[in-house]
């Protein structure tokens, strides 16, 4: 068997053809769809990583602003409870001035019924007495009457002092 130089030369001037128009019409479009490809990749990673990006700052931002609500509402909190501690101590106030002022009412009440039990007895005891009087009177004579007076008033001055400590009343 011999070598045909001229159909190695055919067959591989045939290879050096195929391979330029695979290369050219095969493999150009086919790199350049791969690299369109691995653009399109690389770009849509880009854009997952912008997001990416994005939904941190989004989840930081959101952290952000639950951290400040819960702050504004401890802060909330604490100025309705500081608010219904004042209102409870202003209520509490109010009540204790309204049970001194009633508590000092009912006292006044008290004491001004008491003057006038005292004076309604006193009216009562004068009467009573100038009765037990006009009766003790009107069994006694003009003399004893005098006497009487004169012994009680007599009395009455050694007790307020008005008359010396050896005087004494018959």
């Amino acid at each position: 068997m011999s070598i045909d130089w001229r159909l190695v030369l055919f067959e591989l001037l045939n290879f050096v053809v195929l391979m330029v128009l695979l290369g050219r019409f095969l493999f150009r479009p086919v790199r350049e769809a791969l690299a369109a490809r691995r653009s399109e990749i690389e770009q849509r990673n880009a854009e997952l990583a912008a997001q990416q990006a994005e939904a941190a700052a989004l989840r930081d931002e959101y952290r952000a602003k639950i951290a400040g609500a819960e702050q504004e509402g401890e802060r909330l909190r604490a100025e309705v409870r500081r608010e219904a501690e004042e209102k409870a101590e202003h209520i509490v106030a109010a009540a204790r001035r309204d049970m001194d002022q009633a508590r000092e009412r009912h006292q006044t009440d008290l004491e001004l019924a008491r003057l006038r039990s005292l004076e309604s007895l006193r009216d009562q005891v004068v009467a009573l007495s100038v009765q037990g009087a006009a009766k003790v009177v009107a069994g006694m004579s003009e003399t004893s009457i005098a006497t009487a007076y004169a012994r009680e008033g007599a009395r009455r001055l050694l007790e307020a002092g008005a008359l010396p400590q050896d005087a004494t009343v018959r």
